[in-house]
């Protein structure tokens, strides 16, 4: 899939997760598109440019063990995973993107 034009799925998933330096792992956000949904637009399964999805501004706020707002001192780790079957493949693929790691 990497350094490719164009490259169309029959099945994709992503899962954004922000890991606190309290051992928290939290789910953001995740989407998911298969040629089995019938809403699916065809086009949705072209993924060599696909987002990982975005995230509305009246999301929901995130608080430290004191119960002040998160921090990005907070933070020791953000990654993505993604999921994906090439179209007519019958094998998932899964690869763990890390956007950011520190040590607490």
């Amino acid at each position: 899939m990497r350094n490719q034009d164009y490259y169309q799925t029959d099945y994709f998933y992503t899962e954004f997760h922000v890991v606190f330096q309290w051992g928290e792992d939290i789910l953001l956000h995740e989407q998911e598109y298969s040629s089995d949904f019938n809403n699916i637009d065809k086009e949705d399964l072209e993924i060599s440019e696909q987002s990982t999805g975005e995230f509305p501004s009246d999301s929901q706020a995130y608080y430290n063990e004191s119960g002040e707002p998160v921090a990005l001192e907070d933070i020791i780790e953000m990654f993505v995973v993604i999921r994906w079957e090439g179209e007519n493949e019958d094998r998932l693929h899964e690869e763990k993107v890390i956007l950011t790691s520190s040590t607490p």
